[in-house]
């Protein structure tokens, strides 16, 4: 299960650009929430993907898979090219 902040969802496909507005509209799609991990004394909530529209699910799952390739790309070697 993944775990965004309003700030992370905000812009993504069926979501408009302001934290407050993502932050009513998660409230009112009820999409389960929990305090933020690692913060204490006020630091937000995370909201659970798995209960995101499709749409948003499918945008977030490309931007993953485009990071780690991304990552796999830089630790690839490439083969050393002989002249002939």
């Amino acid at each position: 299960m993944t775990w965004l902040t309003a700030r992370e969802i905000a812009g993504l496909p069926c979501f408009v650009m302001t934290e407050r507005a993502v932050r009513d509209k998660l409230a009112r799609l009820n999409v389960p929430s929990r305090p933020r991990l690692g913060r204490t004394g006020g630091g937000g909530l995370e909201y659970d993907c798995s209960a995101l529209p499709e749409e948003t699910r499918a945008a977030i799952s490309a931007e993953a898979i485009h990071a780690a390739g991304s990552k796999a790309l830089a630790v690839v070697d490439t083969p050393a090219v002989r002249s002939f």
